[in-house]
């Protein structure tokens, strides 16, 4: 857009001034040009223009082409109103090997911008394991602090059939090494997941860290 306003102006300075010494006119004028009294004022109609071009032009490019998605706590009310259970599928990094628990999950609003996330997991031997998320949007609605890690809403779009997908990015760490952690969610009245994926230093792809899929 920036590329089009910029020509535009250049055209309507050029045909408010003309092309001065490039022009085929000024060569066949030239002996009338190089005089005084003609030079002064063409050079200062040149300045006069030449800044009211560079002011039309910065406004214009100081506005955002459209506005950044943001993301509020209502996005999230779903969660607070169904007992939700389904799987986390996890990475075990001691062996690469995906692991599947049964899980339940109970949401509760302990701030008005913050979540808390508790989750119930049944190990492979039968052992019962606690685990929470704890969730605060930041004021401006395009981050979101999920367990201390400050994320970044990359992307939010409501699907097709209602679903709300949202992309966080952020840098932290996973498995003690300095990492690039993505979260996708999808979130409806009836189905919840969230897509944990890492890119080590060095890396250029993503890894599964882990998965949920919930529903109620």
């Amino acid at each position: 857009m920036y590329y089009q306003q910029l020509l535009f102006w250049t055209f309507v300075l050029v045909a408010i001034i003309g092309g001065g010494r490039y022009s085929f006119d000024y060569w066949l004028t030239r002996r009338s040009a190089r005089t005084a009294a003609g030079s002064h004022p063409r050079h200062a109609v040149v300045v006069a223009a030449s800044a009211l071009t560079l002011f039309l032009l910065q406004p214009a490019a100081a506005q955002p082409a459209y506005p950044l998605p943001t993301i509020t706590l209502t996005d999230w009310q779903p969660l607070l109103h169904a007992d939700w259970h389904g799987t986390l599928t996890y990475r075990d990094y001691r062996n690469q090997q995906l692991v599947a628990l049964a899980t339940q999950l109970d949401a509760t609003q302990t701030a008005p911008q913050e979540l808390l996330l508790r989750y119930t997991y049944r190990e492979p031997d039968g052992r019962t394991v606690a685990g929470t998320d704890h969730l605060r949007v930041l004021a401006d609605g395009t981050r979101i602090e999920w367990d201390g890690l400050l994320m970044h809403l990359h992307h939010k779009q409501l699907l097709p059939d209602h679903t709300l997908q949202l992309v966080l990015v952020g840098e932290g760490q996973d498995d003690n090494r300095p990492a690039t952690i993505r979260r996708t969610v999808l979130l409806t009245a009836q189905r919840y997941s969230v897509r944990k994926e890492v890119r080590f230093a060095k890396d250029t792809t993503f890894l599964l860290r882990h998965e949920y899929q919930l529903q109620c």
